[in-house]
């Protein structure tokens, strides 16, 4: 006894020949439904004459949870494509994305600091989200959200565009152009690598920029009696020993004996 909810007439159908089955991005139960619907017709376009056949190979597209309840359907209760496809988005409903409507798409602004590539890179995702959103309202919606002080703006506004597709015909140069210029201003304001500071000279430093070695007089000076050294060899003896470097000794002769010691 069959367990599959498909009737006994889908589950007899033939394959034809050479039917390699499509590579299918499994529904689990959890993203949208209408989305792996839409994905599995595409999947199977080649043989979408064949209602049977599309009956046959939608249970290969799920996995998990989605697989558990649809072979929990009561048995042979889906005779046709549309059957099986209603059974399947009611069970999935609360999964489906909110599609919004035109009027969201002119609540997007151009941020002030927002470069025109993410700018309109953000309103693309926007109005994918949109249902049924026409190609003259998606311009309108764009030229007003914007800057006025763009010259995205003034362009298009000058040129009277009203079409999307025109405007993605032009905006490449402009997103060139602007992000030329933010590199422009990166490198202005970068420092200049090996750059050295001589504006200011240092404490150690000349004005031509260049250290002066320190110089260091390892030379000590003492208050001297020149007659007492003269006439004294202790006091020479004395002030060499207290650190007289660099200085040589001067000579002395023996000492003279006085006129007086004679007499004596």
């Amino acid at each position: 006894m069959s367990i599959s909810p498909l009737s006994d007439e889908i589950l007899r159908v033939q394959f034809p020949k050479k039917f390699s089955a499509p590579s299918f991005e499994y529904y689990g139960g959890t993203s949208d439904p209408m989305q792996h619907l839409r994905h599995y017709q595409d999947k199977m376009a080649v043989y979408s004459y064949d209602d049977r056949l599309l009956c046959r190979m939608f249970p290969s597209s799920l996995k998990g949870l989605a697989s558990d309840w649809f072979y929990s359907l009561k048995s042979g209760t889906l005779h046709n494509f549309e059957q099986v496809a209603q059974a399947f988005l009611s069970q999935y409903y609360s999964c489906q994305e909110y599609r919004k409507n035109s009027n969201h798409l002119f609540t997007l602004k151009m941020a002030p600091e927002e470069g025109l590539k993410t700018y309109l890179t953000r309103f693309q995702s926007e109005r994918a989200k949109v249902h049924h959103c026409s190609d003259d309202v998606a311009a309108a919606a764009f030229i007003s959200g914007l800057r006025v002080n763009h010259e995205f703006y003034a362009s298009l506004v000058k040129h009277n565009v009203t079409e999307m597709c025109e405007i993605l015909r032009r905006a490449p140069g402009y997103i060139h152009l602007e992000e030329a210029r933010n590199i422009n201003q990166e490198q202005a304001k970068a420092p200049e690598k090996g750059k050295t500071d001589t504006a200011t000279p240092g404490k150690n430093q000349n004005k031509g920029g260049f250290r002066k070695n320190p110089q260091f007089n390892n030379q000590k000076t003492f208050p001297v009696n020149t007659r007492e050294m003269e006439t004294s060899p202790g006091s020479i003896a004395l002030h060499h020993s207290q650190g007289l470097s660099g200085m040589s000794t001067p000579k002395t002769s023996a000492p003279t004996t006085r006129a007086q010691d004679i007499k004596q």
